[in-house]
């Protein structure tokens, strides 16, 4: 980690991942992994969309009942004693994507298979990509989904991880739960989160909805 620069501003955080998602390969379908020639060039995901949430936000303590996650859940402070902020991303998938599973309700279409795995790979580079710049500007800061520390969920656990995406991104003000479960973001449902944690303090963003 570098010695620490001037403080960091969210814009700072949004325009970097803007670009790095515009232009980094892993956004792009290559004829190498392509499984059908339509696919080789097309683009995964539109542009991401951000909040920033207290890394001290009471919803954190709450998600270790054993009626909403569980206490197998870590908290932002037990990920990193400084923590600060929780940065939360959404990244939906073009419009190829999203409608592909029309021609066919059978089988998941080809452009939505290459959505969920290609499509992992660029949130891990893009939530690397976030925590480096955080570290290159000198704030200690982590990926929790790529920490050692990071759990799957078990049948123990009622598979349930120990970080989960959906509720950072619910505490944060990404989005709210529908009937499926799934987050709800202005942006749809179609797409994949990721999470940042860092000892930089932002202002949180606030949720538009209380209740899941």
């Amino acid at each position: 980690m570098k010695k620490r620069a001037a403080a960091m501003d969210k814009n700072e955080i949004l325009s970097s991942a803007v670009k790095f998602t515009r232009d980094s390969p892993f956004n792009v379908i290559s004829d190498k992994v392509a499984i059908h020639p339509d696919y080789t060039g097309m683009k995964i995901f539109d542009s991401p969309i951000f909040a920033f949430g207290s890394a001290a936000d009471e919803l954190y303590e709450r998600y270790l009942s054993s009626d909403i996650i569980g206490d197998h859940f870590i908290t932002p402070a037990g990920w990193l004693p400084a923590a600060k902020t929780v940065i939360s991303f959404f990244l939906p998938y073009t419009e190829r994507i999203r409608t592909a599973n029309a021609a066919d309700y059978r089988w998941p279409a080809g452009e939505w298979l290459h959505g969920r795995y290609e499509g992992q790979l660029l949130v891990t580079e893009l939530s690397r990509h976030i925590n480096n710049l955080l570290l290159d500007n000198g704030y200690m800061s982590l990926v929790p989904a790529l920490d050692a520390r990071y759990k799957n969920g078990s049948a123990e656990t009622g598979f349930t991880s120990n970080w989960s995406e959906r509720h950072a991104a619910f505490a944060c003000g990404l989005g709210t739960f529908g009937l499926s479960k799934g987050l709800i973001t202005k942006n749809g449902t179609c797409g994949r989160f990721g999470s940042v944690i860092t000892e930089l303090a932002l202002p949180a963003d606030g949720r538009p909805y209380q209740d899941t």
